[in-house]
């Protein structure tokens, strides 16, 4: 049928007529691609995943601003313990991600096909 199509519009107008019945593919392959991927349920975990962590270190930076928290400055090592605590947040934020990802997504995998 494709190649049906595509003569018929190479014959009609010259040329003008395969530019025409190009565009009318391409928008269709946009719209069937946007369709299976809305299908998939992708749209729900995505967002998800990306609100998770922002909201985690919103809440993070808040809490941070309310509480005292000051590093002992006389000790040699408070970059260090600094680093390492600025590593454990970045960490357990990875961590949740990755956590809820799986978590909204095996009820996707183990899903029956219809």
């Amino acid at each position: 049928m494709f190649d049906e199509a595509r003569q018929e519009a190479q014959r009609s107008a010259h040329g003008s007529g395969l530019w025409s019945f190009r565009a009318r593919m391409s928008a269709d392959l946009a719209i069937t691609i946007a369709r299976q991927w809305l299908r998939t349920g992708w749209p729900i975990v995505v967002p998800l995943a990306i609100l998770y962590p922002l909201a985690a270190s919103s809440a993070l930076a808040t809490l941070w601003r309310r509480v005292p928290f000051h590093m002992p400055r006389g000790t040699p090592d408070s970059d260090v313990l600094m680093l390492e605590l600025l590593a454990a947040v970045v960490l357990l934020i990875v961590a949740a991600t990755i956590i809820l990802t799986l978590w909204f997504t095996r009820p996707l995998v183990y899903r029956r096909r219809r």
